[in-house]
Formats: C-alpha cells, sequence, structure tokens
C-alpha cells in the first residue's frame, strides 16, 4: 500500500530576516558612548508677564495725534483716497454687507485683534 501523502513540512521553515531587520535591530542596541543626553526643555513659564497682547508686543510707537491733530487736510486726504483704494472702494459702496467696518463723520474704521476701533487708512499721498 502507498503512503498517505504530508503536506506537512518534514523540518520547521524558518523566515529569513531581512537586512533591514538587521539593521533597525543593531541600532536599537546600539547606545551612544561618550554622550550625555540631551536634556529637557524647560517647562513655559506660568506667569502672565509672556503673555502680550499685540499692543504691547509692538513696543513703543510714537503717538500720532499731535502731529494729526488739528490738521485736517489729512483727514480729507483720507477720505478722498477711499474711493482710489481697491479695497475700501468696494467696502464702501456697499457698508451694509461689510459687518466688519462701519462709517463715523465719513471715515471708514473696523476693529483690529485687540478688539479696538482703528481708522482705516487708503494708500494716499499726503502734501503738507
Amino acid at each position: 500500500m502507498d503512503d498517505p501523502v504530508s503536506f506537512a513540512p518534514k523540518r520547521p521553515i524558518i523566515e529569513a530576516i531581512e537586512e533591514r531587520q538587521r539593521d533597525a535591530a543593531a541600532l536599537a542596541a546600539h547606545e551612544e558612548r561618550g554622550c550625555s543626553p540631551v536634556p529637557a526643555p524647560p517647562p513655559p513659564p506660568q506667569d502672565d508677564s509672556s503673555n502680550l497682547t499685540v499692543e504691547e508686543s509692538l513696543g513703543h510707537l510714537p503717538d500720532l495725534r499731535p502731529r494729526v491733530e488739528g490738521d485736517l487736510s489729512i483727514l480729507e486726504s483720507i477720505k478722498h483716497g477711499y474711493q482710489k483704494d481697491p479695497l475700501f472702494s468696494k467696502v464702501l459702496d456697499n457698508v451694509g454687507h461689510h459687518k466688519n467696518f462701519k462709517v463715523l463723520s465719513d471715515l471708514l474704521y473696523t476693529h483690529n485683534y485687540a478688539d479696538a476701533s482703528v481708522l482705516c487708512v487708503p494708500s494716499v499721498i499726503h502734501d503738507k
């Protein structure tokens, strides 16, 4: 009688170890000698002095009020410049459509990141 056919391996199958697996194992086992470990970065300060506002981060800027107050010609230049400015002319054509803008005394205002009301100044040249 014939022996039954068996598909079982006669000896255990050993999977080949790929070169990339050997390289990864060597890297994992490798220890740097003579090097100290990299120190962890210091934790961020907990006080509010490092959490500056936009205005505080700009530093000290010159006060423009003494230069502008009393000189109405600069305000007139700003008002006339709105029509030449590509953005502000579109806003003024339909102010109600742009929620971030408002008009007071023919001057256009918006809010900055600090939520302060600021004057919109178009790119115009003012001759004094």
